[in-house]
């Protein structure tokens, strides 16, 4: 089952998913300093973009998918900001569609050892499939994840 996201997430949903009361401590104890100047709201799309990305990075492999919505909750204004969302989205979406494929091709080897599918079977010899499809969404969000990462490096230059 093909999953669909909301591009149009809310910045309120993007904030709390990434922890809103730190965000909104910081941002009334700034608000003197806010009156000098503060970060744009171009930088802190980028800012909640980056922290997004870097807890997809670090969480297993088997939760990125269930991390999505995080990095789909991430508001993007500017159209640097919405590019380097686009390329971190690949990463995420091709590995979390990878893990969900190795997980079917494990659970129906299950099924074969365990006497439920028959080895001969049509369905025992989709698993090799399931296991090629894996390998190659994998590959795809590895080099999806190297435009990530470079269009998160332009996305910081540019908010300096």
């Amino acid at each position: 089952m093909k999953r669909t996201w909301n591009k149009l997430a809310e910045p309120r949903q993007a904030a709390r998913l990434l922890g809103a009361r730190p965000l909104a401590l910081t941002l009334l104890l700034g608000l003197p300093v806010a009156l000098g100047g503060c970060p744009s709201r171009d930088r802190e799309e980028a800012d909640l973009l980056s922290r997004a990305v870097e807890q997809l990075r670090a969480a297993p492999n088997e939760k990125k998918g269930e991390l999505l919505p995080l990095l789909v909750s991430v508001p993007c204004g500017a159209k640097a900001t919405c590019d380097a969302k686009a390329q971190c989205l690949e990463f995420a979406e091709k590995t979390a569609a990878a893990m969900e494929r190795k997980a079917e091709a494990e659970r129906g080897l299950a099924d074969v050892k365990a006497g439920r599918v028959d080895k001969e079977s049509a369905a025992a010899g989709a698993l090799f499939g399931k296991l090629d499809e894996s390998l190659r969404l994998l590959r795809e969000g590895q080099d999806a994840l190297g435009k990530c990462d470079d269009a998160l490096v332009r996305l910081r230059r540019a908010a300096r």
